[in-house]
């Protein structure tokens, strides 16, 4: 009966498969901040390694800072009124770079965090509700 041992390999190798398409960035320590436009929204899902400083206020904003070759891997985007925030498809950050994500918008009502990325507020905020879901090592 040799089937089992075959049935282990298959995760291996399939796991294997999914980070082969993988590219690691390293940062070059050279500190950038960079101001992003951002329509209106009410929902933020943050995916992947970066931190997140929310602030309330009137004027919807967006800033990343990190390594300035970091900031092309960075994608900050609205789609309907979700905030999306995540690394571009295909990479990975290596090493020790900081990267903040700064989001300031007058009201919120959602905020999903998938992956390492924590989460921290500027100050007080204050609204009706607001529905939190942390799914990985973000707190």
């Amino acid at each position: 009966m040799r089937f089992p041992g075959i049935f282990l390999l298959v995760p291996v190798f399939m796991a294997s498969c999914e980070f082969a398409g993988m590219h690691r960035v390293r940062g070059n320590g050279v500190h950038s901040s960079q101001n992003r436009s951002a329509g209106s929204f009410s929902r933020i899902e943050l995916t992947g390694p970066m931190d997140l400083v929310l602030t309330q206020g009137g004027t919807p904003g967006v800033r990343v800072e990190t390594d300035e070759n970091l900031q092309q891997y960075v994608e900050t985007n609205v789609d309907g009124n979700t905030l999306h925030v995540q690394l571009r498809d295909g990479y990975s950050i290596g090493g020790k770079a900081s990267m903040k994500v700064y989001v300031t918008t007058p009201s919120l009502s959602e905020l999903e965090v998938t992956g390492s990325g924590d989460v921290t507020s500027g100050g007080r905020f204050n609204g009706n509700r607001l529905n939190i879901t942390v799914t990985g090592s973000g707190s």
